[in-house]
């Protein structure tokens, strides 16, 4: 795994622009980490029901849309 600590900012904003190689999968991973509770956290704030609509936009890597879908039956999901 890529450490990224040794990134200079201008290096970290380009991966966090547009991921590439090992340091861009180890980048999206320490961003699953940390987003995750604020993730959840606003998907209970949703309080979704059955047959709700949902658009996403800037979903990132798509690492937590499973749970998402799974907090309610039928839902529609649409990204851009």
């Amino acid at each position: 795994m890529a450490d990224l600590q040794d990134l200079t900012p201008a290096e970290r904003a380009r991966q966090l622009g547009k991921p590439e190689g090992a340091v861009g999968l180890a980048l999206a991973e320490w961003m699953n980490g940390y987003n995750r509770p604020y993730i959840a956290a606003s998907y209970r704030a949703l309080a979704l029901a059955a047959g709700n609509r949902i658009l996403e936009i800037g979903f990132g890597n798509g690492h937590d849309v499973p749970d998402l879908l799974g907090r309610a039956e039928a839902i529609e999901y649409e990204l851009r």
